[in-house]
This record gives structure tokens, C-alpha cells and sequence, in this order.
């Protein structure tokens, strides 16, 4: 019996000097990259395309400021145009014989300046017209 009260004693004594061991888990450096996102606000604006006073197409699109009525309608509709002016919008084109050109208004007023020039502001009523020039 003194032995195994002996092994006891030793058994108790090495458990209890017993070091434990901490495993470290390894740490990762966390790099933050920012990204520089430009604050440009988003506004929307009514597209038709008239032809003969019959309404082809309506559309509410957003755009981003600074956008001129020919960057939206390009990047809305498939348009061809040469030296600056629109010659077709989805495939109807203008008819020079009979006079007929697209032209366009600008909240029901006519635009005093070209497609390319005439930034949108929010809100705006653009429609293009396939008709005779006045």
C-alpha cells in the first residue's frame, strides 16, 4: 500500500509542477486599402423618340452629372451620327429629301445648342423628333 501512496505523491507532485504549453496562433496583419469612389450623384431623366407625331419609345433613365443629352441617348437607344448631328435613333433615319432631321427639345423647348453640348440636369423632359426643320 505504501507504494501506491508513494506513486500517488510522486504522480501528484509532476502533474502539478507540470508546465503547460500555450500555442500562439500566428497573427496576420490586417492592411486596409481604401478606395477613393467619386460622389457623383445619379439623376434621372424622361427620353421620347416621336416620329409623325406617333410616340416610338418613352424611357426614365438615370445618368450621372456632367452627362450631356447625346451620352444618354447613346447610352440608351443605337444611334448613328455624322459631323455632330443625330442621323438615326433604333434604326429610323432621317430623310433628307422629304426635309425630315431629328431634332430636339429640351422640357418642351427647342435646344439652342447641339446634342453634345447640352448637359442634362435632373429632371429634365428630352424628346427627339423626326421632322421637318422650321
Amino acid at each position: 500500500m505504501r507504494k501506491w501512496v508513494l506513486f500517488a505523491v510522486i504522480l501528484a507532485s509532476l502533474t502539478g509542477c507540470q508546465t503547460k504549453e500555450v500555442t500562439k496562433m500566428p497573427t496576420t496583419s490586417t492592411i486596409t486599402q481604401t478606395t477613393e469612389v467619386k460622389n457623383e450623384k445619379t439623376s434621372q431623366t424622361l427620353i421620347s423618340i416621336v416620329v409623325d407625331d406617333h410616340s416610338l419609345s418613352e424611357k426614365r433613365v438615370d445618368f450621372q452629372t456632367g452627362m450631356s443629352v447625346l451620352d444618354v441617348l447613346q447610352n440608351n437607344y443605337q444611334i448613328e451620327e455624322k459631323d455632330g448631328f443625330v442621323t438615326a435613333i433604333d434604326g429610323v433615319t432621317q430623310d433628307e429629301k422629304a426635309g425630315k432631321y431629328w431634332l430636339y427639345y429640351v422640357n418642351g423647348k427647342t435646344a439652342s445648342v447641339g446634342a453634345a453640348e447640352y448637359q442634362l440636369k435632373d429632371g429634365d423632359q428630352i424628346k427627339w423628333c423626326l421632322e421637318a426643320m422650321p
